[in-house]
């Protein structure tokens, strides 16, 4: 009894001692650290030792009545004749422990979208883990010893990943147990509830937006590989502690009790979890003697903590001269000048100021329009500039970063065969129709159709005009309507209505004899290229007056020498396979698109969908239907911004509009 006394006294000595170091070293340290303790500020922090303290003593008394029968100098002879062959196991475990670390931290960058070397930041990880976990004040010790040690990173995101790893932390272990308990015999309740938080992780990554609360939510790829590695981490500690423990304890019967001592540990704030953890232990593994559950402690705490924060400590202070920078990021163009959109090859290109696109940009030249998705990075069209091979790798690379899978949406036949040459699965799933307006006329057996919808517009009384934009109030009455008939816009690849967007775009509009609105058409609009944008018509125009405002669109383009037109694709999928009939389900073509672009003629380009597996094409291709379908809210034209890569329901038509009115 007095050796257990003197024991666990010492134990809570030494936690007292690291927690006042940690708290004076805190109030004398500075640099533009967004947390410094000042004087007259440090109520929270001394609260929060006084609970430590308060912690500690309580697991110091509990373990001085439990631990009957111990022997300090039995215990410590336990510990120094550990064989070396075992040491070197459990050592191997601590390694695997922190490789793991290592790879929980990649999971967090993916989440966050931050590009950090990586063998810079897989040392930063291991360090910042081996020291914080010691010290105590894990996120903030943590985020300290990671941003000294990677170049480039910020505070903030230094801290951002260490916030994100302790949430995970507790999710996962809390996961894990349940998982532990369920799959031993009678536990029926831990079955279920495994079951519940299973359903309710996998819900929440695929339901809704992209955010919670103002945070944005992993995906299922950073899920799984977050819970692997800390499945990897826990049981490689739980094998560590196993190895030192003397009594023959089953190392099945120790997982789910050193899951709960290690929460619990963590959970009570102490340096390393000193007390709750061992006091856990104590509690739960009455079968082992009280000397040898000391002895194994100890020799845990050596090898598991001490040994790891001693390297880290190390690696904190001579790795900066060591760190290599960060590779070259790509860039996503949120906000760019008209001026330059007009220029690029696509021009459906300009479909970056909706905001829900970006341009990517890498070092070899090329840009590509892209957007993302919860679990897809979806490039959008033919690559604008640049050679194809690198900007395919470069986006295969960006995707692995962020953990999403890359979709090729929309591409030309060039880049399918390309990327079918390399063991991508394609399918087509649209095709475009093509115009060119230097030679375009109406006449012609072929063009019958056009040549009858015109005249019944032009029966009808209806005039066209280009270059001479409605006033919007006149063009939110028409989507008002629209909307009303169709259902909400889609959006993602497809353009929306917004006062800030269409002003930059070529207009098309039809008004009755007296003057009234009647439609209007929107035309992405490029030096050499024009595509068909949005397509609004108000209830009960007379027939032909889209077909009336495309044949002026193409006399237009003909007047400033564009020597392409382009009315858009619609959805044409392979006649067979499940996943071909599986997206021209969620495509929900509307009826009659077909019939208008066929009436122009058109030449007919056949678009494909392109990704590294069918079950990645189905995914992406899923992901980006439901995107078209169930938009999220815009960006706004005028409100977006460059960024670098670092990482509901349809809204109304109308709602915009009369915020710009």
């Amino acid at each position: 009894m007095r050796h257990g006394a003197q024991f666990v006294c010492g134990m809570w000595k030494a936690g007292i001692l690291t927690i006042w170091s940690h708290l004076t070293r805190s109030l004398m340290e500075s640099g533009g650290w967004a947390l410094q303790v000042r004087w007259t500020d440090n109520s929270r922090v001394m609260v929060r030792a006084v609970m430590i303290c308060a912690v500690l003593t309580a697991s110091a008394v509990f373990m001085a009545h439990r631990l009957q029968g111990f022997g300090w100098d039995a215990a410590w002879s336990g510990v120094t004749g550990l064989p070396a062959g075992q040491i070197g196991l459990a050592l191997f475990a601590v390694g695997l422990a922190f490789v793991a670390v290592a790879g929980q931290e990649r999971a967090v960058l993916a989440h966050l979208a931050l590009t950090v070397a990586p063998g810079a930041g897989g040392r930063a990880a291991m360090a910042a883990a081996a020291v914080s976990q010691t010290v105590g004040f894990g996120p903030v010790v943590g985020a300290i010893v990671r941003q000294r040690l990677v170049p480039g990173l910020t505070m903030g995101q230094s801290f951002a990943i260490s916030a994100c790893i302790t949430v995970g932390f507790f999710a996962g272990i809390c996961l894990l147990a349940l998982a532990g308990f369920a799959v031993m015999p009678g536990h029926d309740l831990a079955r279920g509830l495994l079951a519940v938080a299973v359903l309710g992780l996998v819900g929440a990554a695929v339901m809704g937006g992209p955010t919670v609360m103002g945070f944005r939510k992993p995906n299922l790829f950073v899920m799984v590989r977050f819970l692997g590695w800390l499945a990897v981490d826990l049981t490689a500690l739980v094998a560590v502690l196993w190895l030192v423990l003397p009594g023959g304890t089953a190392f099945l019967d120790l997982l789910p009790v050193f899951l709960i001592a290690l929460g619990i540990g963590v959970a009570s704030g102490s340096p390393g979890g000193v007390g709750p953890f061992e006091a856990t232990l104590v509690a739960f593994l009455p079968q082992v003697g009280a000397t040898d559950l000391v002895a194994g402690i100890i020799a845990f705490r050596v090898l598991g903590y001490v040994v790891p924060a001693l390297c880290g400590a190390v690696w904190a202070l001579i790795g900066p001269w060591r760190a290599e920078m960060a590779p070259q990021a790509l860039v996503e163009h949120r906000q760019v000048p008209q001026t330059v959109l007009r220029k690029l090859p696509g021009a459906e290109a300009q479909l970056v100021r909706q905001g829900q696109l970006t341009l990517l940009a890498g070092e070899g030249g090329y840009l590509w329009l892209s957007g993302t998705l919860a679990h897809t990075r979806v490039l959008l069209g033919p690559v604008l500039t640049g050679g194809r091979v690198d900007a395919r790798r470069a986006v295969e690379r960006l995707a692995r970063a962020e953990a999403r899978v890359p979709l090729l949406y929309k591409i030309d036949a060039r880049m399918a065969v390309l990327v079918r040459g390399q063991g991508y699965a394609v399918i087509p799933v649209a095709r475009e129709a093509v115009l060119e307006p230097a030679g375009f006329t109406v006449a012609g057996p072929e063009r019958a159709r056009l040549r009858r919808k015109v005249a019944h517009a032009q029966k009808a009384g209806v005039v066209v005009s280009a270059g001479v934009m409605p006033s919007l109030i006149e063009m939110q009455d028409v989507v008002s309507d629209w909307v009303e008939v169709h259902g909400p816009e889609r959006g993602f690849s497809m353009g929306r209505w917004e006062a800030e967007y269409v002003a930059e775009q070529q207009v098309i509009c039809a008004r009755s004899k007296v003057g009234v609105l009647l439609a209007f058409i929107t035309l992405h609009a490029g030096e050499a290229e024009w595509v068909l944008d949005l397509v609004r018509v108000r209830p009960g125009a007379p027939d032909g007056t889209t077909y009336a405002m495309v044949c002026c669109a193409l006399e237009a383009a003909r007047a400033q020498g564009v020597a392409r037109l382009s009315l858009a694709a619609v959805p044409k999928f392979g006649q067979k396979g499940v996943l071909a009939h599986l997206l021209r389900s969620l495509a929900g073509r509307r009826a009659g698109l077909d019939q208008f672009k066929s009436a122009f003629a058109p030449k007919w380009e056949t678009r494909y969908a392109a990704a590294p597996g069918w079950m990645t094409l189905a995914l992406g291709g899923v992901e980006v239907a439901f995107a078209i379908l169930r938009p999220g809210k815009l960006g706004g034209a005028g409100r977006a911004r460059w960024v670098v890569h670092q990482g509901g329901k349809a809204a109304k038509a109308a709602r915009p509009a009369k915020r710009a009115a």
